[in-house]
């Protein structure tokens, strides 16, 4: 709650309040954070009982300004004062989808505003941060992740066609994953947590430096986003690892591969690279 202090002149009238809301304190340290101060002045020949109704009104608009973040302390950083504000508005009910957003942005604007105080923040820091901001480089969500048929697999399986709901809150669209359009990363990283993906599946590539490599990349990243990298052995057949570049390389080659080819693919596949005429 605010709580008042009089001050009187040498005559004993008088002439001002002292406000403050106290803050509670550092949940860290356990010391009392500093409280909010304000100071309303009685206007002249005003009686004392009418400045004290008046001050206690002053003090009930200036607690509820502070308690929903609309005042802050000139001595904060720009970063605590956005962290408080964020908190503050989960507190009082503000969708988990849009503080997501309001989190997303703060990332872009704290490496220029973040070490200010609030009150040496001056309109042409703002500028430089508009300004900065507008580059394209300065656009994370430019990047898009090219969506991967497994994970779209893995959503039809299980009967899920238009949206996911986010293990955060609010839904996620399956819409553009579905088309085999590019996703965001982080929209890619969502589908992925609702969807409860913890493994992904490779064969292992003796033949192709390339998968190898992202194989490994694979094994690297993916555990930063709770994803555990599965390497399957592959099959071997006549002495020989099955493998898609195996195969590419059998159907390349001038002379008849088709009894070694037969042995490494099943009938189906056979059958259909056959019908085509890719089997010489």
């Amino acid at each position: 709650m605010a709580y008042l202090q009089s001050r009187r002149n040498k005559e004993g009238q008088v002439v001002s309040y002292s406000i403050r809301v106290y803050k509670g304190r550092d949940p860290r340290t356990g010391k009392q954070l500093t409280p909010y101060t304000m100071t309303w002045r009685v206007p002249e020949g005003w009686s004392e009982k009418r400045a004290r109704k008046e001050a206690e009104k002053q003090a009930a608009v200036f607690e509820k300004q502070c308690r929903e973040g609309y005042l802050a302390d000139g001595r904060q950083t720009f970063a605590q004062y956005a962290a408080y504000v964020l908190e503050l508005k989960e507190r009082t009910g503000l969708k988990h989808l849009t503080l997501i957003h309001y989190r997303q942005s703060l990332k872009r604007v704290l490496p220029f505003l973040g070490h200010l105080k609030l009150g040496e923040i001056r309109p042409q820091h703002l500028n430089y941060v508009y300004q900065q901001l507008s580059l394209p480089e300065a656009r994370e969500d430019n990047e898009m992740a090219e969506a991967r048929q497994a994970l779209w697999q893995v959503a039809e399986a299980r009967g899920i066609k238009n949206y996911v709901n986010a293990k955060e809150g609010g839904r996620v669209s399956l819409e553009r994953l579905r088309k085999g359009e590019l996703v965001k990363p982080a929209t890619a990283r969502r589908i992925a947590q609702a969807l409860d993906v913890t493994s992904r599946y490779v064969g292992q590539e003796p033949f192709s430096p390339t998968t190898a490599v992202y194989n490994e990349m694979l094994r690297r990243i993916l555990p930063e986003h709770g994803v555990t990298l599965r390497e399957i052995p592959r099959f071997s057949a006549d002495n020989t690892v099955i493998s898609a570049s195996k195969v590419r390389s059998l159907l390349s080659e001038p002379q008849s591969q088709a009894s070694r080819l037969i042995k490494l693919l099943p009938p189906t596949t056979y059958q259909y690279l056959a019908g085509a005429h890719l089997i010489k």
